[in-house]
């Protein structure tokens, strides 16, 4: 087979082995519906969401757009879920303007 040949078949190939690929993580959960639009509340290691066009509110029907952002306390004894063999812990506390980064004087 040319080298030219190869090249060509190499990303069909590609393609078809992951779109038959056995699942990663067998007996996962795949959430559809209106049940994929959930929060943190409902996320954990191996869930997936399957979100479709339809599953999507109208534009400018929600209202998202004056939801400003806001700082909140974790509830006590509340964190993240962690994949077995992983931990989560806490790492910095008590940043001020944690999301600046750079410089600001360097900003023309």
């Amino acid at each position: 087979m040319s080298y030219h040949l190869r090249l060509a078949v190499l990303p069909l190939v590609l393609v078809i082995s992951t779109a038959v690929a056995d699942d990663p993580q067998p007996g996962g959960r795949t959430l559809t519906g209106k049940d994929a639009l959930g929060d943190w509340t409902t996320d954990a290691p191996g869930v997936r969401r399957k979100i479709t066009v339809e599953d999507l509110a109208t534009p400018y029907d929600t209202p998202s757009a004056k939801n400003f952002p806001r700082v909140v306390k974790r509830p006590d004894g509340d964190w993240p879920k962690a994949p077995e063999g992983f931990a989560v812990t806490e790492f910095a506390t008590k940043l001020t303007q944690p999301r600046v980064s750079g410089r600001e004087d360097a900003v023309t």
